[in-house]
């Protein structure tokens, strides 16, 4: 399994997808939301609390150390309209974003050293940059600020029969369509897709897409 460090760990991440997490929110959430006249994701069966996500798609990530980081690249590139990496993108992708979320680290030492991180900061940085040792919580906040993008971490709960919101980060750039993981609970994270029709935010999108396509056809007529 290796040992913890700072929230990560040195050895492979497992590829495994299952979930024994049962990841309840509060109660409150739901009431919060009746109140406010929130609107909640038709993909989501909401029961007091919990949102159950039951359409979406898995893409399967290689466990070699590098989960985490391959599954928000691959999250990311999707995000910005690219086709899907290969695997040996994907990797260059995810050691590529592994240094930058290093980099950003350094810039963020003070912040960084009073929530996060324990020990020595330096060799924990040099800890960070290895290829095959594991992201954690830190290392996804720190990542959605260096692609400035949100990114949403989903478990399964095996009771609800379906995934449910874990954390979010990076929400100050948007809160819509967030690059999106599904962690395992364990030691292993995949890339997540939900269907585009679910998506919030998508049907504006792709309204506004359509009505463009017709006043260019139009201008043929």
């Amino acid at each position: 399994m290796g040992r913890t460090t700072r929230g990560g760990y040195f050895g492979s991440c497992f590829s495994k997808q299952s979930g024994n997490n049962q990841v309840i929110t509060s109660p409150q959430d739901c009431a919060s939301d009746e109140k406010n006249g929130n609107d909640r994701d038709k993909n989501a069966k909401a029961s007091c609390g919990n949102e159950v996500y039951k359409e979406y798609s898995v893409i399967g990530i290689p466990g070699d150390g590098r989960c985490m980081f391959r599954s928000i690249a691959h999250g990311a590139r999707l995000r910005s309209g690219k086709p899907p990496p290969s695997e040996s993108i994907q990797r260059e992708l995810a050691d590529d974003l592994r240094d930058k979320v290093a980099d950003e680290y350094v810039k963020r030492k003070e912040q960084m050293k009073q929530w996060f991180i324990e020990g020595d900061f330096e060799s924990n940085i040099s800890q960070i940059r290895k290829p095959h040792v594991w992201g954690d919580e830190p290392e996804l906040f720190i990542a959605s600020h260096v692609l400035q993008m949100p990114i949403a971490v989903y478990v399964y709960d095996p009771k609800a029969g379906g995934l449910i919101s874990k954390s979010e980060y990076g929400q100050e750039y948007g809160k819509e369509n967030p690059i999106r993981v599904l962690y395992n609970g364990f030691t292993h994270y995949d890339a997540l897709e939900f269907p585009i029709s679910r998506r919030k935010g998508s049907k504006s999108r792709l309204w506004h897409f359509t009505f463009q396509m017709l006043k260019r056809l139009k201008a043929f007529i």
